[in-house]
């Protein structure tokens, strides 16, 4: 065979970690079939293999030589002078070539890059510079056809929903190389796109407050509104048009069927239901209630009563951004003791869990709540170390408000998102009771046994902690409180005080 490259160049977020985990990992059969393959981070390192001369058939995966995010986000348009940069690798490899790119969507992509950026902390844009993408009007069709007039190459654009989640094929169908056809493929998401939960986490720490807003105001877990992405989507359809008559140009388009769903989505003709989430936070009051409303739940597909591992976050992604969630909380104190005993006794009388090496050797240690939250600043080093790990090994004493509710700043997102259902003190349970059931679209059960003695083993027995014990909690707790003071907010807003 002829030597020849396909440069795979991007674009970001479009699947091409999919891809270069694909050659990674069928490296060696390609290689034996004659198909030589460059992909990161090898290709990070542009001075090794750019001015190698190519003897054989050569797949080259790099997004970065077309350009970065943050630089098409700071510029606001779509990877300015990167055919330059393309061209000049072209040149420098000296071999017939042919290009493939792949372009999403406007809106889902600027969405795409932007969450990604600030979910990783690399880049924060300022709010103003967002209503600048929209304002820059900036297009695919002119990327391409600066690739065009740049690159001595025929270049194939593949739509984004275009054989998705399918690498081999897509090499298969651009190449022709029909060796492909033995690699194996995984079908792994790579790079997961963050939710609006945890975009929201990071503006707060970073005091991005403008931004925030944006978001709270955006539309699909975006800073863009409705008339933003109308814009967007109206820029996409003509620049699929221009790309499509450009010669020497490919469009690899995505199915009818596909491009219907995904406007019927847009438009609203498909609505999902609005999912209900109860997050079961250990130690107030939840077993109860799931007990009580078990039936219901059976009933009602979009009603779920959540266990110990469900969060803010994996219920976002499970059920959708737009799902609505409910739960009780307690001081971090007061749910301290009832984990303390809760475990000591092994879940009796609602479970019978064993306890874990880890909790055994805590409690060995420590015979009652006090000592342990003492202990946690003691002057006896020994002791101290034996507190700390307690405190990371002791069920629900290591899965706090952190675990389930994130930060303050995500769930004070989610309440003026109006995600936030019901946000109940669990001693205001039974005061409550009767409207939580209808907010969770459940005929509401007899009241009457609501604090009886199954609810007061779910809740725990409380116990008196020194003052020291206290101290030692909230600073070591520090964030645990912070969420409560927030969950006290949000429960004033709700009118569950």
């Amino acid at each position: 065979m002829k030597p020849h490259v396909l440069l795979h160049i991007g674009a970001h977020r479009t699947g091409t970690t999919s891809l270069q985990n694909f050659l990674r990992q069928n490296r060696d059969f390609l290689d034996k079939a004659g198909i030589g393959t460059i992909h990161p981070p090898e290709t990070r390192q542009y001075a090794e293999w750019a001015d190698e001369k190519i003897s054989r058939r050569f797949i080259v995966s790099e997004e970065n030589i077309w350009g970065t995010m943050e630089q098409n986000i700071r510029t606001g348009e779509i990877y300015p002078g990167g055919a330059d940069r393309v061209s000049q690798l072209l040149v420098s490899l000296d071999c017939p070539a042919t290009i493939f790119v792949t372009i999403r969507s406007t809106f889902e992509w600027w969405r795409s890059q932007i969450n990604f950026g600030i979910s990783r902390g690399t880049f924060i844009p300022e709010a103003a510079h967002i209503d600048g993408i929209i304002s820059a009007g900036s297009r695919w069709h002119k990327a391409i056809e600066d690739l065009s007039r740049a690159c001595d190459a025929r270049i194939i654009v593949r739509e984004f929903n275009w054989k998705t989640d399918n690498p081999k094929r897509q090499l298969i169908e651009v190449t022709g190389w029909k060796e492909i056809e033995q690699a194996k493929v995984s079908r792994d998401i790579n790079n997961r796109s963050p939710n609006e939960i945890e975009i929201a986490t990071q503006l707060a720490g970073a005091s991005a407050h403008e931004l925030l807003k944006k978001y709270e105001t955006g539309s699909r877990s975006s800073p863009f509104t409705e008339d933003d992405i109308s814009v967007m989507n109206e820029q996409y359809e003509e620049s699929l048009s221009t790309v499509a008559s450009l010669e020497r140009v490919e469009l690899k388009q995505e199915s009818e069927q596909e491009r219907r769903k995904r406007a019927d989505l847009k438009t609203g003709t498909m609505p999902r239901p609005t999912a209900i989430a109860f997050l079961h936070i250990g130690k107030t009051g939840g077993t109860y209630f799931k007990s009580r409303l078990a039936s219901s739940a059976e009933e009602n597909p979009n009603l779920k009563l959540g266990n110990h591992s469900d969060t803010l976050l994996t219920t976002a992604e499970e059920l959708g951004d737009s799902r609505r969630v409910g739960f009780f909380f307690r001081d971090p104190a007061s749910r301290f003791v009832s984990a303390f005993h809760s475990r000591m006794r092994q879940g009796r009388p609602t479970y019978d869990v064993l306890w874990s090496p880890a909790e055994a050797s805590a409690f060995s240690f420590f015979e009652d709540a006090n000592s342990l939250a003492e202990s946690i600043y003691s002057d006896d080093k020994r002791m101290e170390s034996a507190a700390r790990f307690a405190m990371a090994s002791i069920q629900h004493l290591k899965n706090g408000y952190q675990h389930y509710l994130i930060s303050p700043e995500a769930i004070e997102f989610e309440h003026r998102s109006k995600r936030v259902l019901f946000c109940c003190p669990t001693e205001l349970i039974d005061a409550h009771w009767a409207r939580i059931c209808e907010l969770f679209q459940s005929a509401s059960p007899r009241r009457e046994n609501v604090n009886s003695e199954g609810i007061r083993h779910s809740i725990g027995q409380h116990e008196e902690l020194s003052p020291t014990a206290v101290s030692s909690l909230r600073e070591f707790w520090r964030r645990e409180y912070e969420i409560y003071e927030a969950c006290l907010r949000i429960s004033h807003d709700l009118h569950f005080d």
